[in-house]
């Protein structure tokens, strides 16, 4: 996020701001900064990074009153409208990919089959089993 803000009131911004990174953590950012342009010394940017678009959605979903009053008090130094920006992951498209997905449901589906046939586990202890140990490639 992009804040062009009133050169004055820089000190207030930066206090305010360094709230809103617990609030971003607290939301399950993995990390979290502020950096100041050194072409264009009242303009910050926030940076902040999640596990996936699904975590980030979250965040909005847990959005509280307090959270809503920081976020008022950051936006008070702006001078200009606030610039969002979302980026994701960009992969080597050229390089072949694993369907972890695919192979896990087999592999499940596999367990589930034999246990079945062998009748040695109820298929909810092996679905617990299954979840809780690690997969071997």
């Amino acid at each position: 996020m992009k804040y062009v803000i009133d050169p004055a009131k820089a000190p207030e911004f930066l206090h305010q701001i360094h709230k809103y990174e617990r609030i971003r953590r607290r939301d399950r950012a993995i990390s979290w900064g502020i950096f100041v342009d050194t072409e264009a010394p009242n303009t910050y940017l926030e940076s902040f990074k999640v596990d996936s678009w699904t975590e980030h959605e979250r965040q909005h979903n847990r959005f509280t009153q307090a959270d809503r009053e920081v976020e008022e008090q950051v936006l008070s130094h702006a001078i200009k409208p606030v610039e969002v920006q979302h980026y994701i992951y960009a992969r080597d498209t050229t390089l072949p990919t694993l369907d972890l997905s695919r192979f896990i449901l087999d592999s499940l589906y596999r367990e589930i089959y034999r246990s079945k046939t062998e009748r040695t586990e109820r298929p909810m202890n092996l679905l617990a089993r299954l979840a809780f140990s690690p997969f071997i490639f």
